[in-house]
């Protein structure tokens, strides 16, 4: 569960210049200029290992494209959502559409088409679902969950039912991710 610092709305420069006081057992984040403090997730094994599977089917699908330019961020790649309250978060695994990244700014400025979470064993529903309603309000096309130990994955889109897919399932991301298709195992090594 996440706790809310109440308090006056901070800037993005205010935000990111608190960011070297966040202790290692936390993370932090900015949702509508409130900063929240949460504790850090569990990474065990599953979810390394599901990251990394999960990373290398994108990544393998985003090389293969010939007209279509972008990049994956991976390991809670922060990214500024929205402004006007600014809203940072970091995400597991996120697409972005374009070539022209400002490498001179630490985070991604704009929401991803894709933005992936893979669950942890110390993730909440609340916290899941509080996150991927986030995600959809900002423009992020589709929100993956990932479960490690079930071995499925829940695609939210806006203004459409959630897709549920098992392992023995062929999951597909058009129009958003064009050409994207790949077995739901493969996402977890199988």
């Amino acid at each position: 569960m996440s706790v809310a610092i109440v308090g006056e709305l901070l800037s993005a420069t205010e935000f990111l210049e608190l960011l070297h006081d966040e202790p290692a057992d936390e993370t932090w984040e900015l949702i509508d200029g409130q900063l929240r403090r949460r504790p850090m997730t569990t990474r065990g094994r599953k979810h390394a290992r599901t990251f990394s599977f999960v990373d290398r089917v994108l990544g393998y699908w985003l090389d293969s494209q010939s007209t279509l330019t972008g990049e994956l961020a991976g390991a809670e790649a922060r990214c500024r959502l929205r402004r006007d309250p600014d809203t940072f978060v970091g995400i597991d695994i996120a697409f972005f559409i374009g070539k022209d990244f400002d490498d001179r700014i630490s985070y991604y400025d704009g929401p991803p088409v894709l933005a992936v979470e893979i669950l942890s064993p110390t993730d909440t529903h609340e916290g899941v679902v509080e996150k991927t309603l986030l995600y959809l309000e900002c423009g992020v096309k589709q929100v993956w969950i990932v479960d490690p130990d079930l071995q499925t994955v829940t695609i939210h889109r806006p203004a459409r039912e959630p897709q549920f897919f098992t392992i023995s399932d062929t999951l597909t991301a058009e129009p958003d991710l064009p050409g994207f298709s790949c077995l739901v195992r493969s996402l977890f090594g199988r």
